[in-house]
Formats: structure tokens, sequence, C-alpha cells
């Protein structure tokens, strides 16, 4: 699975308004507050908001007054092939010494 992983600072402007043809974003409000555009919906996010946009959703970030810092996880849709909590292994062989 490839992604791309963005990092935005965003201080009293609104980003561009987009969408996608293949990516799916999953978005992390890091400090600050704002308001995120998705299909003419508008929803209030601030530190600590996570959410996801399907591909083809009209999608825009305006920051408040104080900012907003975030991060942005691009891949492509439905890229993750397994997820389970049996692909993890145990290793009691390595011991944590401070």
């Amino acid at each position: 699975m490839k992604f791309l992983l963005i990092i935005w600072h965003q201080i009293h402007k609104h980003l561009f308004f987009h969408y996608h043809k293949e990516n799916e974003e999953v978005y992390i409000v890091l400090e600050g507050s704002g308001f995120v555009y998705a299909d003419g919906e508008t929803i209030k996010v601030e530190k600590g908001s996570v959410f996801r946009m399907a591909p083809s959703v009209k999608r825009c970030i305006k920051a408040e007054e104080n900012g907003i810092r975030f991060l942005c996880i691009q891949c492509k849709e439905n890229s993750l092939a397994q997820f389970t909590f049996g692909d993890g292994a145990i290793d009691k062989t390595i011991e944590w010494k401070i």
C-alpha cells in the first residue's frame, strides 16, 4: 500500500476545493479549529477531530482565527488488503532495558 502524508498549517484562509479520482483521505486535526466543507455540508472541526473523505467527496478546509494544523493521509481507496490482529506476532526474546 502506498500513501502520501501531509502536515498542513493554515491561518485565516481556506484550501482549494477539490476531490480525487481514486484516493481517499483521512484528516487528523492537530491544533486549532475550523470548518470542513464536504459535498455541501459544513462541519466544525477542532483539535482531536478525525475524519475520512471518500474520493468523490468535494471538500475544502477553512481555518478559524486561531488557525488550524492538520495531518492528511492519502491513499488509494480500499487499498488496505488486510488488517487483523492475527497478523501481528509477539517476540518474547527481546527484553526492554532502561
